[in-house]
């Protein structure tokens, strides 16, 4: 299902509901609202849902000026507080996106760091975190993470630092994706080189 967004930033600075943004959910008016507050315009953003790998994105288009590194930091954090992944259909902004995602800020417990931490809280998993520290490569993190996330051998690829999520391949259903992310940013593999890397089939 695809749902443009309308309802622009009239509705979203005025609070009026025009019958497009009525058949909202709160979840959407959420997304909505915050990808707009980041500096993202409404006529660009579009809700999709994947039914087969349960997931919801909120797409930008293509078109218009570059993103700021503030914009994609303020995506990213809505990307982790609500249940929707941002999409960006310009492949080099979603590279950049992805690389926010992926971050987090060793020297910070804020932001993306400081969710991911209050999420693995909320599972159970942050006080049992796996120790990365003796591992000397990805294909061993990579290892390590699917053990951790419960995610198929293997299903993790691991080219050079680089370790990618690809949702085609189907393992990474439920949480197993956002634990992986969590545990990484969490873990502060990026200070070790280590990088996250989402590819997205919307």
């Amino acid at each position: 299902m695809k749902r443009r967004l309308a309802c622009l930033a009239m509705a979203a600075a005025s609070g009026a509901a025009t019958t497009a943004c009525a058949q909202e959910t709160a979840a959407e008016r959420e997304i909505r609202a915050g990808m707009i507050a980041c500096g993202f315009a409404a006529d660009r953003l579009t809700l999709e849902r994947d039914a087969e790998l349960k997931q919801d994105y909120v797409t930008v288009a293509s078109g218009g000026s570059a993103p700021s590194d503030q914009q994609l930091e303020c995506a990213a954090a809505l990307t982790w507080r609500t249940r929707y992944m941002a999409n960006f259909a310009e492949p080099v902004v979603a590279e950049r996106f992805l690389s926010k995602l992926a971050a987090g800020d060793p020297a910070d417990d804020s932001g993306i760091k400081a969710t991911a931490r209050q999420w693995l809280g909320e599972k159970g998993l942050l006080n049992k975190l796996p120790d990365f520290a003796a591992l000397s490569n990805a294909d061993q993190v990579a290892a390590r993470l699917e053990t951790f996330c419960n995610v198929k051998t293997g299903a993790l690829q691991v080219d050079g630092s680089t370790i990618t999520i690809d949702e085609a391949t189907g393992q990474f259903e439920g949480d197993r994706a956002r634990c992986v992310s969590s545990t990484a940013i969490a873990s502060e593999l990026g200070g070790r080189g280590i990088m996250i890397k989402f590819i997205v089939r919307p």
